[in-house]
């Protein structure tokens, strides 16, 4: 039923996505979703229970990326280094190396810096070329631009002082 009927679900699923991708991942988990948990008799009713999970599964996967897109939206400069995250989440091992990491950060191109940190929130290159209006071609350069320079700020941070951002 799911080959046969793939491209209808997949219709269904772009109608109530705001991404391709997002509407693709909608239909893969509600397939996932009618392989476990549907019991009830095939055909029609199975197409049905099919359709609207599809449906309902579109809207989460919007809602979250939109939710994820809404938080972020503010946040897209710098990070604010007066918020500590708690042990587990904090990927330095000191204070400092965390703020050697922002002060580079601040060096970089406003466009740099705010593609690295919508990176770093997990945001695809797809995602930050709609938030940030911006082509797939500059959001790429973005990134490699950022990273390429914060790596000589870290060399030369670690060539002036012996230390090195963990």
């Amino acid at each position: 039923m799911l080959r046969e009927h793939h491209r209808l679900l997949l219709h269904r699923a772009r109608l109530h996505s705001s991404d391709p991708a997002d509407a693709e991942d909608a239909l893969n988990e509600a397939s996932l979703a009618f392989l476990r948990n549907y019991n009830g008799p095939p055909g029609e009713d199975a197409l049905n229970w099919l359709k609207a999970v599809t449906k309902y599964t579109a809207w989460s996967i919007s809602r979250d990326a939109a939710e994820r897109r809404h938080r972020l939206r503010d946040h897209a400069d710098v990070p604010d280094t007066s918020v500590r995250a708690s042990e587990a989440e904090q990927p330095f091992r000191t204070r400092e190396a965390f703020d050697v990491l922002v002060h580079h950060l601040r060096q970089l191109k406003p466009d740099e810096r705010a593609a690295l940190v919508l990176l770093g929130f997990g945001f695809s290159y797809q995602e930050i070329s709609e938030l940030r209006s911006w082509s797939t071609r500059k959001t790429t350069r973005a990134i490699y631009e950022g990273r390429q320079r914060l790596r000589s700020l870290a060399r030369q941070a670690d060539s002036e002082e012996g230390g090195s951002i963990q």
